[in-house]
């Protein structure tokens, strides 16, 4: 029971944070219009404001022109990373660097919850081995 109520928390963890960049897979980021990509752009902008200036959009289309090829190819967002970094156009483009890097650094975990559901599976045991004796 617990593992289940920890999974489908890792899950749902796991999907805010994919909804939050989901423009920056491949595969969206080739099929989405202009204002689109603006649109999804603004809650990583917002929540990222610290580590990413306001020139994402535009960098982000610059991008996708020079590298539009090389963005069909990629599997994954560590694929557009990889390619960004190995043709050295993380110069040109350091916000896309900075943001695809926060994506795939965010550690998507459940771990407080499931911190707290060990601790109350070790209180269990212990009321068990209490009642027991």
């Amino acid at each position: 029971m617990l593992n289940a109520v920890a999974n489908a928390l890792r899950i749902s963890a796991e999907q805010n944070i994919t909804g939050l960049f989901s423009c920056l897979f491949p595969e969206q980021l080739i099929t989405l219009s202009d204002s689109d990509l603006q649109d999804q752009l603004t809650k990583p902008t917002k929540k990222s404001s610290n580590d990413v200036s306001s020139d994402l959009y535009r960098q982000l289309l610059a991008f996708r022109a020079c590298a539009g090829a090389f963005i069909q190819k990629a599997k994954d967002p560590q694929d557009v990373l990889n390619v960004i970094m190995s043709s050295e156009m993380s110069v040109c483009f350091p916000d896309v660097v900075t943001v695809y890097t926060i994506f795939l650094t965010l550690p998507v975990s459940a771990a407080r919850n499931e911190h707290s559901f060990s601790e109350l599976k070790l209180l269990n045991i212990f009321a068990r081995s209490y009642v027991s004796r």
